[in-house]
């Protein structure tokens, strides 16, 4: 079982003289599990604990306050893939105005030497820390000649010739291209949230019952509808569906101002599941989110939307569920 330290919380004593790897980690590819996994092993060898060292807000939300959000998964998300890859510990440091203002110097030997208590740092070799990004690889490198730790520096992993990055994920997700995302981060990309009332026309007016999901933070993908698995507690696997990611332009105003939503169709009938959490694996894109000129329209092509999803599920293998580590 992982241990999760959260903002100021001072580090446990067993996790002092850890194996740590530092990061954003906002997606958990396969560049990222292939770090953890060779980390992981060092710290077995070693006989050390293994710390994820991680950021929380993501440092763009912090600097870049306008932007989108574009979180590839929650914290819960993250902690759970650091439990299923034997880390022992998880420190989401704050990203606050002391943090910013942190020289890299200070990062190192105040906060990971003297705080967190070390023993190894294993970071990509484009990581960049402190004051206006000044500190990189080099000085980490520079800093390690004291002894008071060792560096490993990592290059990233490729698909072919495409680079693992979570900013290329995000780009394929934002352009509808969730398969190609799904070759790098190793998975289906997915949404974890609690399911909560929608309007109810779905099934008073369409004929189709809907559980909704709002977006939050999540990155905002490509709007339209999609085929997917849910994840549902006290379920085995996942169950097949159809989703809508967008602001439901048939019965909203052309303003843009309403606020996204993910309404999931299940091919199966389900009791109440509201105030559940949910996993949403976002599987294939189907076609844009348009408006209709009336509920009958819109309900015709549910109907095509649904029987193109099945196609797409039959093509793609059920995920593994994830909600058996929610609790954890």
């Amino acid at each position: 079982m992982v241990t999760i330290v959260c903002g100021h919380q001072p580090l446990p004593r067993e996790l002092h003289g850890a194996s740590a790897l530092i990061g954003n980690f906002d997606g958990m590819h396969r560049g990222h599990c292939g770090i953890i996994r060779t980390v992981v092993a060092e710290a077995v060898a070693h006989g050390r604990p293994s710390l994820l060292i991680t950021f929380d807000p993501h440092p763009f939300q912090v600097l870049r306050p306008t932007a989108p959000p574009m979180r590839l998964l929650s914290n819960q998300q993250r902690s759970n893939f650091a439990a299923q890859l034997g880390l022992d510990g998880l420190a989401e440091l704050p990203f606050d105005q002391q943090m910013q203002n942190m020289t890299a110097e200070s990062f190192v030997t105040n906060l990971l030497v003297d705080s967190l208590k070390i023993a190894s740092i294993t970071v990509g070799q484009d990581f960049r820390f402190g004051y206006q990004r000044g500190g990189d690889v080099a000085l980490l490198a520079a800093l390690a000649q004291a002894g008071q730790y060792t560096l490993n520096p990592l290059e990233k992993l490729q698909a072919s010739d495409t680079p693992i990055s979570s900013s290329r994920i995000r780009t394929l997700i934002s352009e509808g291209l969730v398969e190609a995302a799904a070759e790098l981060l190793g998975r289906p990309w997915s949404l974890q949230g609690t399911v909560v009332h929608g309007s109810g026309r779905g099934g008073d007016v369409l004929g189709y019952r809907t559980l909704n999901l709002r977006l939050g933070d999540y990155l905002r993908p490509r709007y339209g509808v999609y085929a997917v698995w849910v994840s549902l507690p006290g379920y085995e696997a996942p169950l097949a569906g159809v989703a809508n990611i967008g602001v439901r332009p048939t019965f909203t105003s052309a303003d843009g101002q309403a606020e996204p939503i993910v309404e999931v169709h299940l091919f199966d009938t389900l009791a109440n599941l509201y105030d559940q959490a949910v996993e949403v694996h976002v599987i294939a894109f189907l076609r844009d989110e348009q408006r209709f000129a009336d509920a009958d329209g819109l309900r015709e092509q549910i109907r095509h939307d649904c029987i193109a999803a099945q196609a797409a599920l039959g093509r793609n293998p059920i995920p593994p569920a994830t909600l058996a580590t929610l609790a954890a």
